[in-house]
């Protein structure tokens, strides 16, 4: 009985790690599609969204640096 629980316990394991693998890979496929879809449809992109929020933050840096200059005048 007790090898039989180790054997199963192994086992059991074993087709955790075949799961999750299984789930990783099929996440990365279902990204990539989606992702080339969204290109392919004119949709937004993490980069695009990435790209307008870096230059919003230069924007607001710009701001605050005029400000503070009209401050000190």
């Amino acid at each position: 009985m007790k090898f039989f629980l180790h054997d199963m316990s192994k086992v059991s394991v074993s087709f955790l790690g075949i799961a999750l693998c299984t789930l990783s890979i099929t996440s990365k496929a279902f990204k990539r599609c989606l992702s080339t879809y969204l290109k392919n449809n004119n949709f937004v992109t993490h980069g695009d969204l990435e790209a307008l929020n870096s230059s919003i933050k230069e924007v607001i840096l710009k701001q605050e640096k005029i400000e503070e200059q009209l401050s000190q005048k």
